[in-house]
């Protein structure tokens, strides 16, 4: 692997560690939130289409329970990445590597009793039905090019999708399986009961890679 040495440490100028990243961080800031927010609203009344979530503190929220799940993961020989740059301009929420594999994470905050998956792509409860499952499809097949591109072998990523708030998920006969959909509060159970895929070098040196802001950046 590019780069990395054999036990995955690596030393990077500060611009190009994204480790230090914190969930979220592509965000607006409240004030700005607020308008964006506002704006898409009312865009979206208009066209008939979902609202948006209400302004970034949900979406942060969101993303701050996921990772504080993911982080409690670290002690049995995984490694967590937040807010990494996808070449479409777009930010991964999390990258989950370890003993079980590459998983490119997202988050919503959809407070619902209860979350449907239908037809593969769509989540239908707290609202009008959301294409959050498409979304998690696509950000874990760019993760899983970028990567692959990086190490010069095909890099398997799955994508899991929370939906925090949701007290229990269902999939509806004939959805997709191919991206995990769990609720908050079930995500590190989940992923302590998968290992045996990568073993702990391979685990560091994805995980190298991944840090390194270069690894992200689009190629012409």
């Amino acid at each position: 692997m590019r780069g990395t040495p054999e036990d995955g440490r690596l030393w990077l100028h500060p611009d190009d560690d994204l480790a230090p990243n914190r969930p979220g961080e592509w965000l607006p800031r409240q004030e700005e939130s607020e308008q964006r927010g506002a704006l898409a609203r009312s865009v979206a009344r208009l066209l008939g289409r979902p609202l948006p979530e209400r302004d970034a503190a949900s979406a942060l929220l969101a993303a701050e329970r996921v990772a504080d799940e993911l982080e409690q993961l670290e002690l049995g020989g995984w490694y967590v990445l937040h807010s990494l740059p996808l070449p479409d301009g777009t930010e991964l929420g999390h990258l989950l590597v370890g003993p079980g594999g590459t998983y490119a994470v997202s988050s919503h905050w959809y407070p619902a009793a209860r979350a449907r998956v239908r037809d593969g792509d769509t989540v239908h409860g707290a609202a009008l039905p959301l294409p959050l499952v498409r979304h998690s499809r696509r950000d874990a097949a760019q993760t899983r090019h970028v990567l692959s591109r990086a190490v010069g072998a095909e890099v398997p990523v799955t994508a899991v999708l929370v939906l925090v708030g949701a007290r229990r998920v269902e999939r509806t006969e004939g959805a997709s399986d191919d991206v995990a959909v769990l609720s908050d509060g079930n995500v590190r159970g989940h992923f302590l009961r998968r290992g045996g895929v990568l073993g702990p070098a391979e685990a560091a040196g994805l995980h190298a890679l991944a840090r390194d802001r270069r690894t992200w950046r689009p190629t012409g």
